[in-house]
């Protein structure tokens, strides 16, 4: 099986990833790790985030992953281009748990504030149905502590949970504050 795996940071790719290519036996490619490994980056927003060479890192994930048979390939950029796969994994999760998540990262109020409308407005998954065949794109609320054995269920399915943060932008206080900040 060759799965990929994106999402907002925050929303358990990498833990996720992991535990799957553990239960599968298979390689994991994590593209964070590949970015830093081949220091494929432009430079630095006036934020301290680093700008990774996309088209660069696509050329460098092809290259790993065309003559393996199985793996998992993760990372919030996976969504930014296309990796041959079986299915496409796009994590969720509720703005409240990825503000805590972020906060306990140590993230800054504006990383926080982008991650936070990336989730809220479906970045990832807007992004993950322009580079992929909606046929092979699950979407997983990993709000719920989901077990691989039930992650690997939803893909032989193709179960896809519906996910909308939009109403809770409105509605929750904690959140309008912290993309205020």
């Amino acid at each position: 099986m060759k799965l990929v795996i994106t999402g907002t940071p925050g929303t358990g790719k990498t833990s996720i990833a992991r535990e799957l290519s553990h239960k599968l036996g298979c390689y994991l490619f994590e593209l964070n790790q590949i970015a830093e490994e081949k220091n494929l980056f432009t430079g630095e927003t006036e934020r301290g985030s680093k700008v990774v060479k996309l088209a660069a890192l696509e050329k460098e994930v092809l290259k790993k992953t065309q003559d393996v048979e199985s793996f998992v390939a993760e990372g919030h950029l996976a969504c930014e281009f296309h990796i041959p796969c079986d299915a496409v994994l796009v994590l969720r999760a509720n703005p409240l748990l990825l503000l805590k998540r972020m906060k306990k990262r140590g993230y800054s109020p504006e990383k926080i504030r982008d991650n936070l409308l990336c989730e809220i407005l479906d970045y990832c998954l807007l992004k993950t149905e322009l580079n992929y065949p909606p046929e092979k794109i699950i979407q997983i609320n990993a709000s719920k502590n989901l077990s691989p054995k039930k992650i690997l269920g939803r893909i032989n399915r193709i179960k896809s949970d519906k996910v909308d943060w939009a109403e809770m932008l409105l509605k929750n206080k904690q959140i309008q504050e912290a993309l205020r900040e």
